[in-house]
């Protein structure tokens, strides 16, 4: 019964995980143009975290998002299919 909570609330925490926004790299190759600054001042925007600083801030390493992501991927392998 324990096995079976804890696995339910990794399940839940992959599916969370999945809906942090992830946003693109930056072009390395734009670097003397008007186009570069702005878009570097649109990637640099306090609000838009990158995914890895996220997961870090919330106590995971990649590993185990990465592993809670699975899971929430493969419900029907993890057992906690309930529908």
């Amino acid at each position: 019964m324990l096995a079976e909570a804890l696995l339910d609330a990794e399940v839940k925490v992959g599916e969370l995980l999945k809906q942090i926004p992830t946003r693109q790299g930056m072009r390395t190759d734009l670097t003397s143009s008007e186009y570069y600054e702005e878009v570097k001042s649109n990637h640099d925007d306090k609000n838009n975290k990158p995914e890895n600083e996220v997961i870090k801030e919330l106590g995971f390493n990649r590993y185990q998002a990465y592993t809670y992501e699975k899971m929430a991927g493969n419900k029907d392998f993890s057992g906690t299919s309930k529908d």
